[in-house]
């Protein structure tokens, strides 16, 4: 993928600086199939960008000394008129990748009354990261999506619009547009996604309350209680979504700060905000909020699994895998809680792992586990640079052999 110029400044016109350098990516390298109608040029003053037509993507990549694996996408707010890149992008990022964090700030389109727009970019932007996932030290299952204010809207909305190829693991969701609703939502970035028409089916798709499913991933939200921009409703509609589809959620409603508050040290609470948001996603990280609803992979060529089924590894004489080697204590104790792929009517019968005709230690085989397995077995093939689990990082391209028997 071709890269842009590497940057230590979030833009020329800015001076604000950041402790992490990145690199800037076009979200649609030979040009998107359509276009939000914006013909002026796109300007930038005091972080916030306007008259946006033409989508990319900063990536900031995690210190290398402490990668955790996890990625998010961040889209800035700003009604879906404007977008404040830094307090609400590059700040944050810079700050995520200190954590061990990859963060990439999308500069989705301006939808300009062009509703499917902004929600294509983050599509696309999130199977971009999928894509290059080994290349940045990314964790397939551990790449989450966030967004502030009507950033926090496209952000819901892609955590409730997707398909295998660019479902997010997880999403952070900091004051966020939710709702469509007269009573609820902002006016103002209603009337630039959707226009002032009333159409039902529209405001139906864009209320995000409206469209939790079964695996809408996990979220956390995080607000104030004295926000009168974006009333406090729209977040507690869609915790309790999350909640009535029992789905995995966070949120923290801090006393005061108004909206808008972003990365600002301003916000009493900044530090506070900080701990809290780590922790979450620590969770996400040691696997206690589950990142990967049962029975769904992202990974197109993988078999969906079945939610509620299991498999068994056939008894080997000896407790031994087929190449001899002893199976080990882990294995055995992980085996009811991670063993849950193919569904009863499947056994796998042989494991092998090989590295460039190099055998991979047993220990590696948790490779299978993380990994949904190809329907009828086969060869699945891992890309070099991959990150399958939070120590295992392939720096060869890798075959896992799995034959599998019908019962």
């Amino acid at each position: 993928m071709k890269m842009f110029i590497l940057f230590t400044l979030c833009s020329l016109a800015t001076i604000v600086t950041y402790s992490q350098e990145f690199v800037e990516i076009p979200v649609w390298p030979g040009g998107a199939a359509e276009s939000n109608g914006i013909t002026e040029p796109e300007t930038e003053k005091d972080g916030r960008i306007s008259n946006i037509s033409t989508a990319s993507m900063k990536i900031f990549p995690a210190d290398k000394s402490k990668n955790t694996g996890i990625a998010i996408l961040i889209c800035p707010g700003g009604g879906y008129r404007i977008e404040a890149a830094d307090h609400e992008g590059c700040l944050f990022a810079s700050w995520y990748a200190a954590q061990g964090i990859t963060a990439v700030v999308l500069k989705y389109r301006l939808p300009n009354k062009h509703h499917a727009i902004p929600l294509k970019d983050a599509q696309e932007a999130m199977r971009i990261l999928r894509k290059e996932a080994g290349k940045w030290g990314i964790n397939l299952q551990k790449i989450g999506i966030s967004g502030f204010s009507a950033g926090g809207h496209l952000a819901s909305t892609l955590l409730t619009h997707f398909d295998e190829s660019c479902r997010p693991d997880f999403g952070v969701l900091f004051y966020p547009v939710i709702s469509m609703k007269d009573s609820i939502t902002h006016q103002g970035s209603r009337n630039n996604l959707i226009g002032e028409k009333d159409n039902r089916d529209l405001l139906r798709l864009y209320s995000s309350e409206e469209q939790v499913k079964k695996d809408t991933p996990p979220t956390l939200l995080l607000l104030s209680d004295d926000d009168e921009t974006i009333v406090p409703e729209n977040s507690t509609l869609f915790y309790n979504a999350l909640k009535a589809n029992k789905i995995p959620a966070t949120m923290y409603i801090f006393p005061e700060g108004k909206h808008g508050w972003g990365f600002n040290k301003t916000f009493k609470y900044h530090e506070e905000m900080k701990r809290l948001l780590l922790d979450w996603i620590d969770g996400i990280n040691e696997g206690i909020i589950p990142a990967q609803a049962e029975g769904h992979y992202n990974d197109k060529n993988m078999l969906q699994i079945e939610r509620g089924m299991a498999y068994e590894i056939e008894n080997h004489a000896q407790d031994v895998f087929p190449d001899g080697t002893p199976i080990p204590d882990w294995f055995r104790q992980n085996k009811p809680v991670e063993l849950s792929a193919l569904g009863k009517q499947y056994r796998i019968t042989d494991y092998d792992v090989l590295n460039d005709s190099t055998k991979i230690q047993t220990r590696q085989i948790q490779a299978v586990i993380d990994l949904a397995h190809r329907e009828g077995g086969g060869v699945v093939i891992i890309p070099e640079g991959t990150f399958l689990s939070g120590s295992l990082f392939f720096k060869q391209k890798t075959h896992l052999l799995i034959e599998i028997k019908q019962r």
